[in-house]
């Protein structure tokens, strides 16, 4: 009989202890809470019963996953007068970022194209392995058309007419540089502007569905061609509908037209080729080119890829030790230890 008691209290000790030693492990979290411990055995004067002690540990580990999307920045917010200063984001970027664009527009890119070729002949590369995608007279409206529609303007590529957003495809363009606008605004007004930009641009991202888009503002007239609707005000009106288009649809808006302004918000003398009543007075000159070609390296940034993050969380619980103790042949009592934590 009194090694039976010894062996009930050692059983009662070594669960005591365990519970402390649950409650003291450093890699449960501080705010585990362990609960109080109680052992009651019961005697009485015929039963013996034993029964094995139970131990219950219950870990759980939970992994949640956060995706953390990081968007390109914009150009910061400039005025359309050269009076405020244009200040570039960082340093010009090496011509290679261009490699996987492609450059829609109308004949100013045409300038841009031709300006390029002449480039090229001397064995440099300014936008490096860039494609071209233009016409005279493309605008965000015609480039709709169908290409079996008289009277359609769409660029030509590989020898063949091919829509814009068809073209980006077979070029395989990650980043789209699009000026469009002005054969647009002078006939049927900004808001049908922004409207088909919108068509246009959703058109190439379905195809497209990686590339990056660059929206580039109209470029100025000089100040001798403005007439009618042609004038240099309904230019910066329908730029400022085209950045706050970039900024509704996540698309990047670029002001090219910031660094070919003069102090009027006209385009400047030295950049027209064709100034005069004779002239439109809005194509320009290899200077001008050279130019928006710099703003552009130095104002695009590279494309930040989506980050995703990982976070693994354990959660430790409560763990419940229930012992049952056999029972002897005693006078009636009734013995209570509890062990209690915070």
């Amino acid at each position: 009989m009194g090694i039976l008691k010894r062996v009930i209290s050692a059983l009662i000790v070594l669960v005591i202890l365990s519970s402390l030693m649950a409650c003291d492990n450093d890699d449960i979290e501080n705010d585990t809470t362990c609960t109080t411990t109680t052992i009651t055995t019961f005697s009485d004067s015929t039963t013996s019963t034993t029964k094995p002690a139970t131990l219950t540990t219950t870990t759980t580990t939970t992994t949640v996953a956060t995706t953390t999307t990081i968007v390109p920045t914009t150009t910061t917010e400039r005025s359309t007068l050269s009076t405020s200063k244009v200040n570039d984001l960082h340093a010009p970027l090496d011509p290679s970022i261009f490699d996987d664009a492609v450059f829609v527009g109308d004949s100013v890119t045409n300038n841009l194209r031709l300006y390029l070729g002449r480039q090229m002949n001397k064995g440099i590369y300014p936008l490096g392995k860039a494609k071209i995608l233009c016409a005279a007279s493309l605008s965000y409206t015609n480039a709709l058309w169908s290409l079996d529609r008289p009277g359609n303007v769409h660029p030509t590529y590989n020898g063949k007419k091919i829509r814009v957003p068809d073209g980006v495809a077979e070029i395989g363009a990650k980043k789209v540089f699009i000026m469009l606008g002005m054969n647009d605004f002078i006939i049927y007004g900004s808001d049908r502007t922004i409207s088909n930009a919108i068509t246009l641009i959703n058109q190439i991202v379905d195809k497209n569905p990686d590339a990056v888009i660059y929206v580039q503002s109209v470029t100025p007239i000089l100040h001798i061609n403005e007439s009618g609707n042609k004038t240099n005000a309904n230019v910066r009106l329908v730029n400022q509908k085209l950045r706050r288009m970039c900024d509704d649809y996540g698309w990047i808006y670029l002001d090219v037209s910031s660094v070919m302004i003069d102090e009027y918000g006209c385009l400047k003398s030295a950049y027209c080729i064709d100034p005069g009543v004779n002239g439109m007075g809005i194509h320009i000159t290899d200077s001008a080119c050279a130019a928006w070609i710099n703003y552009l390296r130095s104002n695009i940034l590279p494309q930040v890829e989506q980050e995703t993050t990982t976070t693994t969380t354990t959660v430790a619980t409560t763990t419940t030790v229930t012992v049952s103790v056999p029972t002897t042949t005693v006078p009636p009592q009734e013995t209570t230890a509890s062990s209690a934590q915070e």
